[in-house]
């Protein structure tokens, strides 16, 4: 969402490899679109050539196959529908995906 602000430069965002949401359930009280808008603008091809030595880039990132390469992590202290949703809609990696959830103690008095 520009907002007629002009183009907004998110080259720096085509190589991220590793994203990390930590405190997601902060970040969902907040602007939880802010999230998306950046998960949206990952792992796209640069739109400019910044001088950049492609000898050093990652051929599948060049190929426009990064998205199926990053790992995405989210961390939250709860489940939420809207974290759930960003997670399957942008959790993309050939790998596969799974989620992790600690028992509690309350959990453990109940078996």
């Amino acid at each position: 969402d520009n907002d007629g602000e002009g183009d907004i430069d998110t080259d720096f965002l085509s190589s991220i490899e590793i994203c990390l949401v930590l405190h997601s359930d902060v970040l969902l009280m907040q602007n939880w679109d802010h999230v998306n808008d950046s998960m949206e603008l990952m792992n796209h091809l640069p739109k400019k050539n910044n001088d950049t030595d492609f000898s050093r880039v990652r051929n599948y990132l060049l190929a426009g196959h990064g998205v199926h390469w990053r790992q995405l992590i989210v961390c939250s202290t709860f489940l939420d529908p809207l974290i759930t949703s960003t997670f399957e809609r942008h959790s993309k990696c050939i790998a596969g995906k799974f989620k992790i959830r600690r028992r509690t103690l309350q959990q453990d008095d109940e078996e």
